[in-house]
């Protein structure tokens, strides 16, 4: 496989349920299954996340037509409650994280009109109208102003989540460390 990104392309529902089975009945890593398959490993592990969550409907879950107030409904989450892209997509079972960064992007380069349609272009004039219609801001705005308490306790969440994260990366170099030690590649996963 060259070094080149790979241009997308859709696996079939028997390819991804075989990488499901693969990293789930047969305990193989990620990376490995991926390189099976020729799949990129974050795609393998999203996979996995979709079936754990809606069993094989999951991975025949098709891209579809999705409502403005859908996706308006999906970025407020995203932004108020700090979901990933993976974690909203899964959540509202939508088959592709990437479907929800295009999303973000056309609300923040256009305004809510951005989010009308799929790959259909709008004129100005309608994206104009649009705007005035509705007023939206560009970027989500928290409307109500935080207090001290609430500053108090975001500040302690990300404490929290940086203390997780300063643990999960020692916890990597210790494996790293004892795989190297065992003459082993190190593992990605």
């Amino acid at each position: 496989m060259s070094n080149k990104r790979k241009k997308y392309e859709k696996h079939p529902y028997s390819v991804r349920l075989q990488v499901v089975a693969k990293v789930l009945c047969e305990h193989l890593p990620l990376r490995t299954t991926g390189k099976m398959f020729d799949v990129n490993p974050r795609q393998v592990k999203y996979w996995v996340s979709l079936y754990s969550r809606y069993g094989e409907e999951g991975l025949r879950m098709q891209h579809r037509y999705y409502p403005v107030d859908f996706k308006y409904k999906v970025l407020q989450d995203v932004f108020e409650n700090h979901l990933s892209l993976q974690e909203a997509a899964l959540k509202y079972g939508i088959p592709s994280p990437s479907t929800v960064l295009m999303w973000q992007r056309k609300y923040k380069n256009v305004g809510l009109s951005g989010l009308h349609g799929g790959s259909r272009l709008w004129s100005e004039d309608m994206i104009t109208k649009e705007n005035d219609l509705f007023k939206e801001p560009e970027e989500f705005v928290d409307p109500k102003p935080k207090d001290n308490k609430d500053l108090l306790k975001e500040i302690e969440l990300l404490k929290a989540e940086n203390a997780y994260l300063k643990k999960l990366r020692a916890l990597v170099q210790e494996r790293i460390a004892r795989e190297s030690k065992k003459g082993l590649p190190p593992s990605k996963n």
